[in-house]
């Protein structure tokens, strides 16, 4: 793998990296939500795995793509939304993740950013869907895929770039966990998949990450699942949090989790 080249644009930028046959163009959206878009490109065509949410962004990545002369044929979404991107490209999905970006836990994320930020936030998942099923194995742009389940989501696993898209990392910063159990999950596959030999590993919030790295992450979603059963109160909780990872920001984040760990529904998963 070889880095290629850093492009500031006027909102985010993007960071290029060539692999054997495969050109991965990384867009750090820089928005409230430290948004990650990734896009392979191989022979000619491309797919993007989760797309921006912010209208400017959705603009800005668009005329990248078409700057680039990228030939975007699928889009994978494990979460979010952002449908007016790119509308007539499919998206791919399962119906798992899709139900939970429609009606569930996505979704009341979805409905506090556009709280804050009105018409910025495109909140649209689209219509124009292919369902995929958890353990199956796909080919898109000349890229070969298996999909992982992934508790809410999807994990995907690509196995000539030996390495792995999760929807969340942790870099120096709290991450959303919608339950216990997702977290110590997360951690579970991780484990498996330094074992496996993947060395790159992406998400949709943190640039991606090598095997030391991926210690790190593995160590922080263990800590939330084991903290959780220690304390029956937000404030609690976050201040545990912040004690054992002190250097990390995203206190939104943190907040998001502590909330979801914290009601009965998901304490119900510790039982």
């Amino acid at each position: 793998m070889d880095k290629v080249s850093d492009i500031p644009l006027t909102r985010g930028k993007i960071r290029t990296y060539n692999f054997e046959k495969i050109k991965l163009h990384i867009y750090e959206n820089n928005d409230f939500t430290e948004k990650i878009n990734v896009i392979l490109e191989k022979n000619g065509e491309a797919i993007i795995i989760d797309t921006p949410i912010f209208v400017d962004n959705i603009r800005e990545l668009e005329k990248y793509i078409t700057t680039r002369n990228l030939k975007i044929v699928g889009k994978i979404l494990s979460c979010h939304a952002g449908a007016s991107f790119l509308p007539h490209v499919p998206v791919y999905t399962t119906r798992k993740s899709y139900n939970f970006s429609v009606n569930g836990e996505g979704r009341k994320i979805l409905d506090e950013h556009v709280m804050l930020f009105g018409d910025e936030v495109d909140a649209d998942a689209g219509k124009n869907i292919v369902f995929l099923n958890e353990g199956e194995e796909i080919e898109i742009a000349g890229i070969e895929m298996r999909i992982i389940k992934g508790g809410e989501m999807f994990d995907i696993e690509i196995p000539e770039m030996k390495a792995v898209h999760t929807h969340t990392l942790c870099h120096n910063s709290h991450s959303v966990m919608f339950n216990p159990k997702s977290a110590k999950s997360l951690a579970g596959r991780l484990t498996k998949y330094l074992e496996a030999g993947y060395e790159v590993f992406m998400s949709s919030h943190h640039s991606f990450e090598g095997p030391e790295k991926v210690r790190e992450s593995i160590a922080y979603f263990n800590s939330l699942s084991e903290l959780s059963s220690k304390y029956e109160d937000v404030a609690s909780f976050m201040r545990a949090v912040r004690n054992r990872f002190p250097s990390y920001d995203g206190d939104y984040y943190l907040g998001i989790t502590a909330k979801m760990f914290m009601s009965k529904k998901h304490r119900h998963h510790l039982l």
